[in-house]
């Protein structure tokens, strides 16, 4: 099985990873079923929003606020934290444990985590992470 992913960035360039993935060959097809009293989930469920402001970092983008948090942003909705999907473009002073390094095009390197894309950049002599893309 081939499993490519493409990721969209601002200006000329993709970013693309394509990972094998083999599987044992069996002469029987055998389906198994999750025990009744078990469901597995595939996808990952959204952490509950905070009550009060999540500690973190304020950033700005396009004159709107956010909170970066470990990874996650929030943007306020009326006193009520949310989570909300990152914009390309936003500068973040570092990385959160976990991050993941990546290939990315004419030989750059790029940091995941979450699946967000930075750039490390130099800004007012230091040096912060730009979002690029998403996996």
């Amino acid at each position: 099985m081939l499993l490519t992913l493409t990721c969209a960035t601002t200006g000329a360039s993709t970013l693309t990873e394509t990972s094998y993935i083999t599987q044992p060959k069996h002469h029987k097809k055998h389906h198994h079923k999750a025990p009744p009293h078990k469901k597995y989930h595939h996808k990952k469920r959204p952490a509950p929003p905070p009550h009060g402001r999540p500690p973190g970092v304020v950033i700005h983008h396009n004159h709107r606020p956010y909170i970066y948090s470990h990874g996650r942003y929030y943007c306020d909705r009326g006193g009520t934290y949310v989570v909300v999907k990152p914009s390309i473009g936003m500068i973040v002073p570092s990385l959160p444990t976990g991050y993941v390094t990546v290939k990315r095009p004419h030989g750059r390197i790029g940091y995941a985590f979450g699946g967000v894309v930075y750039e490390k950049i130099t800004s007012n002599g230091a040096f912060k992470f730009k979002i690029v893309g998403f996996l």
